[in-house]
């Protein structure tokens, strides 16, 4: 078993601490994970019988598989190819991770830049603290045209242009009229939707609705988005978007 750092730091105010538990559920430990791929914060890398500490970011969460890339120092990667077993940990918006005896499973490569498939830890001891902060578009990217189509098979009937308010790397919001979106529900999930961003961004992903809300006063319905599944190239573009958006805005 490889052995990580596995204190859980309480520092924090009592009213805002909350007992860690291991979670067996692959939902919910995808789900923990999410903040790591969607804030790029990176996660501790410790290999067994080695005492160096390494660093590595998230790509993507699948349904099965983490996808680690950005491994650092790069004198690691050996060590991953030979699927040598390792804890990973981390720490982020108030969250705490860790999980060990994990491996990779599968290398590969997207424009000559690595990436590895490990298997989503059946075990997961976790600890979260305070909700995650949505990282929003700035006013000049609103308006230069953002939107995102939802497929005509999904509406029975013409496709669905909705109005980008605010997106990260997880997800965005959505405004649209009540009259396009009378077809959608919370939780359904929706395949093949196109999102566009004049001169900044196009890409394609399946997504989930995960709430809604309505304005009758002005015929609208807005609707909070996640992106479930997207190309590794769509995925790194959005991320680098993302990123640049909120240099800006800082």
């Amino acid at each position: 078993m490889v052995l990580a750092d596995s204190v859980i730091d309480t520092s924090l105010d009592s009213t805002t601490k909350e007992a860690s538990r291991y979670l067996t559920d692959l939902s919910e430990i995808r789900q923990a994970f999410l903040i790591y791929r969607d804030q790029r914060s990176k996660l501790i890398i410790r290999f067994a019988n080695d005492s160096s500490m390494f660093t590595a970011r998230l790509l993507d969460v699948t349904d099965e598989d983490l996808l680690l890339e950005d491994l650092q120092p790069r004198s690691g990667l050996s060590l991953l190819r030979t699927a040598t077993e390792f804890s990973l940990s981390g720490r982020a918006q108030g969250q705490y991770v860790m999980a060990d005896n994990n491996v990779v499973h599968k290398a590969s490569a997207e424009r000559g830049v690595p990436y590895f498939h490990v298997t989503l830890p059946t075990s997961l001891l976790y600890q979260q603290r305070r909700r995650e902060q949505r990282i929003s578009l700035s006013f000049d990217v609103q308006g230069s045209g953002a939107s995102i189509t939802i497929p005509a098979s999904t509406t029975n009937g013409s496709s669905i242009r909705g109005e980008l308010v605010d997106i990260s790397s997880g997800g965005c919001r959505i405004l649209c009229t009540l009259e396009d979106t009378k077809h959608l529900q919370d939780q359904s999930l929706i395949e093949g939707c196109k999102l566009f961003i004049h001169d900044h961004l196009q890409l394609t992903s399946s997504v989930q609705i995960r709430h809604s809300s309505i304005d009758n006063s002005q015929n609208s319905q807005q609707c909070g988005l996640e992106f479930i599944r997207m190309s590794v190239t769509d995925r790194r573009r959005l991320e680098q978007f993302v990123q640049a958006n909120a240099k800006q805005q800082g």
